[in-house]
């Protein structure tokens, strides 16, 4: 718990508001981003580094796609992802859980449509030779531009339904590129994973690939 909470927190300095590196322009509708993605890191380098065996990975991994289906589907919360900073404490789980789930379907989805050359980290990498190195502050629209030149396709769709939009995230899908067999409930916001032993090739890469960092 402390180690993802000093992750967490360390990546801020790399990726956030104020004194990061990389910062948004508008506060309210990034806090999915920079919240997000940044929780995402830290559990995703805890376990690259050793500290987390896969097994607690994958915990942290139902825990927040199921939050984040559950805000999805209950009407208690109105807003997008994108729009879920607005109410940062009421939409919590939009905005960390929310993000998250954003962050692992966009790293998944770079890598299958680029044969896993290239991958979240790619795209991050991007961002700091755009707007770390510079001192600019990102816009929505440049997260959109920078994701689909990293994937090699145009990505707005992904952005227009699933961030900016209410449309819930393919998550099942992105489970199955990733080599995991799943059981959601949405409703319950219960999500539980398991590795799929027939796995194609490319999904086995895809997985070792977020784990291990490849």
């Amino acid at each position: 718990l402390w180690g993802n909470t000093l992750g967490h927190e360390l990546f801020h300095k790399w990726l956030g508001g104020g004194s990061a590196m990389i910062r948004f322009k508008d506060r309210p509708t990034s806090q999915w981003f920079s919240e997000g993605f940044t929780e995402y890191y830290a559990n995703v380098m805890l376990v690259r580094t050793g500290l987390i065996d896969e097994e607690m990975f994958t915990k942290k991994a139902e825990k927040h796609l199921g939050m984040y289906m559950f805000y999805n589907w209950s009407r208690a919360f109105e807003a997008s992802v994108k729009d879920s900073g607005k109410r940062k404490s009421f939409n919590r789980p939009g905005v960390y859980s929310g993000g998250w789930s954003v962050a692992f379907c966009l790293d998944v989805l770079i890598r299958e449509k680029t044969e896993n050359q290239r991958s979240l980290d790619d795209f991050m990498r991007k961002l700091y030779e755009e707007f770390g190195k510079t001192g600019k502050a990102y816009e929505f629209e440049d997260l959109v531009r920078i994701a689909s030149e990293t994937a090699g396709e145009d990505m707005s769709g992904f952005f227009s339904n699933y961030v900016a939009g209410k449309k819930r995230l393919p998550i099942a899908e992105c489970l199955q590129k990733a080599g995991f067999e799943a059981g959601l409930k949405h409703y319950a916001g219960e999500v539980y994973l398991w590795t799929n032993e027939n796995a194609s090739i490319k999904e086995k890469q895809i997985y070792k690939g977020i784990l291990q960092g490849n």
